[in-house]
C-alpha cells in the first residue's frame, strides 16, 4: 500500500510500521517521518501492543514475506495458484492449501485465483495485457509499465501471482525480484492495519458486552426487588 508522506510528500511503499498506544504509524522511507493512520471511525486509539508478546521489526517481517513469496527452485507440477512444487502424491498444496485434484477442473482462465475482483473487470484485463507485452520481449520500459499500473490500481495479488511463475525462469531478473519485494512490504502494512481494526473492535465489542451485562445485572435487581417489595407489602396487609 503506497501512501503520500504528510512530511515531505513522498509517495511510495512504508520503509516500516509502528505500533503504539496511539495507534499505527508509517514511517517514510525518504525521510523517516511517522505518519498516523486514521482508521475509519474506529473509537479510540489501538491497544498497545503486550509487552510480553513484542511486534517482530518490521524488516524482517517483509524479508520473511519475501522470500514466502519467491517460488521454490526443482522441477516437478506446482501449484497452479502459487508456483510452489507439488510434492507427490500430494493432494493439497503446502504452501497455500488449495486442493490440486480440484483445481485442475478448472479451464485455463476460469479458476477463482485467476478472475478479476468485482468492480475491477477493466484494470485486470489492462494489466493483463501490459504483463503480455513484457513477457513477449522482457523489455525493462514494458515492465516499468506493469509495475506503475499495479502500484497504482493495488491489483497486488494478480502481480505477486504471474512475478512468482516468471521467476521459476528468471531467477535473477532484478526488477521482478524488486517489485516482489516491495508487494511483501505491502501486504506487511495491509496486515498491520487490519491486526490494529481488529484489536480496537474487539476491546469496543468487550465494552458494549459489559455495559449490557451491566444493564442485564441491574435489570434483574429490581426486577427481584419489586417482587420482594410485592410480597412484603401483601404479608404486612
Amino acid at each position: 500500500m503506497e501512501f503520500r508522506c504528510e512530511a515531505c510528500e513522498h509517495v511510495g511503499v512504508a520503509a516500516s510500521t509502528k505500533a503504539d498506544a496511539a495507534g499505527i504509524a508509517l514511517i517514510c522511507a525518504n525521510c523517516g517521518h511517522p505518519n498516523r493512520l486514521d482508521l475509519g471511525g474506529v473509537p479510540g486509539p489501538a491497544p498497545a501492543v503486550p509487552a510480553q508478546k513484542p511486534n517482530p521489526p518490521s524488516s524482517t517481517f517483509v524479508d520473511e514475506a519475501f522470500v514466502r513469496f519467491l517460488p521454490m527452485s526443482g522441477d516437478g507440477e506446482r501449484c497452479p495458484k502459487c508456483a510452489h512444487v507439488a510434492a507427490q502424491p500430494d493432494q493439497f498444496c503446502a504452501r497455500c492449501g488449495l486442493n490440486l485434484e480440484a483445481a485442475h477442473r478448472f479451464a485455463p482462465g476460469e479458476a477463482p485465483w485467476e478472475r478479476p475482483p468485482l468492480g475491477l473487470e477493466s484494470e485486470w484485463e489492462q494489466a493483463r495485457l501490459l504483463w503480455q507485452a513484457f513477457e513477449s520481449n522482457g523489455e525493462s520500459e514494458r515492465f516499468a509499465r506493469f509495475a506503475d499500473f499495479i502500484r497504482e490500481n493495488e491489483l497486488h495479488d494478480m502481480a505477486a501471482r504471474r512475478l512468482r511463475f516468471y521467476l521459476i525462469d528468471h531467477p535473477d531478473e532484478q526488477n521482478v525480484l524488486s517489485l516482489l519485494r516491495e508487494i511483501a512490504g505491502s501486504v506487511h502494512t495491509r496486515m498491520m492495519v487490519a491486526q490494529a481494526q481488529a484489536q480496537a473492535s474487539t476491546a469496543d465489542f468487550s465494552d458494549v458486552t459489559q455495559r449490557a451485562r451491566n444493564v442485564l445485572l441491574w435489570g434483574a435487581f429490581f426486577f427481584w426487588l419489586v417482587i420482594l417489595v410485592v410480597i412484603v407489602t401483601r404479608y404486612m396487609c
